[in-house]
């Protein structure tokens, strides 16, 4: 189930990024500005990604999550092709909506069926194995990526015309859209798990989670709900508007060709990604072991520390080679963030995992996706008035959103302890009504 899942996962990151090494043909055969593309990027697929989570939410918490993910990967992976089809800006705009939509059931379902196959000081290893699909998705987006927008560039016109398509760029779509539909059937080689850590109102019936239950859950927890969010959401918009913007970095200022800078810098993603999920996964499942239950946000803020300088400093190198390594550094630490599911569901009975998961997607996506890649596109059109300042751009976009997310999550630990000590107290009630 696991492996289904990080696959699954991995898919949704090679869709949603693959955009982002086809700015410079798309704008030019688009005749759009970086603002413009940033809202291919971010709004178009983030906007609908965040707010669709919360109705099907609702959905994860009563029915067969696999079956959800199932439609999911279906919708997203044919309206990525869909992205091939489309003959302005507005129908791209649109088919990215229907990215953001289908992949808005992943996480919140994946999040509920680990927490209910993996006890809690076991948890946190499991949850950041599925967030490998980030490193991979990311670096096989820019590795075959790459290879594939230097391949369809260099193809003969009479080619695309044979597939009725008008830019090269669009069979780059079809090409990576369309695998999808294998991974959505693997979905159907795992069971359902058993749902556990239920609210009990007798020892026969689970508690039923009405909408304005969950609201009352929510403001009891505000402060330490509101820390992960935001704190967490922090890191996403940084993370998103780099994602976005650092292979144009690379192109506009060392000359780089698309293919080249995709495979360079989607090896390293890959190899440093991995490495720093696991390494983060066992340090938190290590220190939870030894009784630490506030290991998850520990480990979260230690990545944030090290890692924002060298976010600051990365797009401010002279050289692609010292860019790259600083980049990286950066990625390794501040991908610690991956522990933030793991800390919400230790605080959040099942019955609301899924709704509080999808809160939990809404908002990091409405700042990450949402404003990430435009904030970055903000400074270098608006502020600094130059495509070529697209290093101060990014280095600015990392000097004003790590500090603040550091700060958040360093001011909400105290709640969220306060949360996991209410959380033993209601698993023990729930424990003693069944027996």
């Amino acid at each position: 189930m696991v492996l289904v899942l990080t696959l699954a996962y991995t898919f949704s990151f090679i869709d949603r990024q693959i955009l982002n090494l086809l700015v410079g043909p798309i704008r030019a055969d688009l005749h759009i500005s970086d603002f413009q593309m940033s809202l291919l990027m971010g709004t178009a697929f983030g906007l609908f990604y965040a707010v669709m989570g919360l109705p099907i939410s609702r959905w994860i918490d009563r029915l067969s999550r696999r079956n959800i993910i199932f439609v999911g990967i279906t919708g997203w992976s044919l309206m990525t092709a869909a992205c091939g089809m489309a003959r302005n800006y507005a129908h791209l705009f649109l088919a990215r909506i229907g990215v953001g939509v289908g992949e808005a059931t992943l996480n919140p379902s994946a999040f509920s069926l680990l927490s209910d196959t993996f006890p809690e000081k076991k948890r946190a290893l499991p949850m950041a194995v599925f967030h490998l699909g980030i490193p991979f998705g990311t670096g096989l987006a820019l590795i075959i990526g790459g290879y594939v927008v230097d391949a369809v560039a260099q193809l003969d016109p009479a080619i695309m015309s044979t597939f009725h398509l008008s830019y090269s760029w669009q069979l780059t779509f079809l090409l990576v859209g369309l695998p999808g539909l294998l991974v959505a059937l693997l979905m159907l080689t795992f069971t359902e798990p058993k749902r556990r850590g239920l609210l009990q109102t007798s020892a026969s019936r689970p508690q039923q989670m009405a909408i304005r239950d969950v609201a009352k859950f929510l403001r009891a927890r505000k402060l330490a709900y509101f820390a992960i969010f935001f704190g967490i959401g922090m890191k996403i918009t940084l993370s998103y508007g780099s994602n976005a913007w650092v292979p144009e970095h690379f192109i506009r200022t060392f000359g780089w060709s698309a293919g080249e800078f995709g495979r360079v810098y989607g090896l390293f993603n890959i190899v440093v990604g991995v490495t720093s999920i696991l390494l983060c996964g066992m340090l938190a499942n290590k220190l939870l072991s030894r009784g630490n239950r506030d290991a998850n946000m520990k480990v979260i803020l230690l990545g944030y520390a090290i890692g924002i300088p060298f976010a600051v400093a990365a797009p401010l190198m002279p050289t692609p080679g010292l860019a790259i390594t600083m980049f990286m550094v950066a990625y390794f630490f501040t991908n610690f963030h991956v522990l933030a599911p793991a800390c919400i569901v230790a605080i959040t009975p099942n019955q609301m995992r899924g709704q509080m998961s999808a809160l939990y997607v809404f908002i990091v996506n409405i700042l990450g996706l949402g404003l990430g890649p435009s904030i970055v596109a903000g400074f270098t059109d608006f502020a600094f008035g130059s495509d070529l300042a697209l290093g101060k751009s990014l280095a600015a976009t990392s000097a004003i959103l790590g500090p603040l997310g550091f700060i958040v999550l360093y001011f909400g630990l105290r709640a969220y302890n306060r949360c996991l000590e209410d959380t033993q107290a209601w698993e023990r009630e729930a424990e003693t009504t069944k027996a």
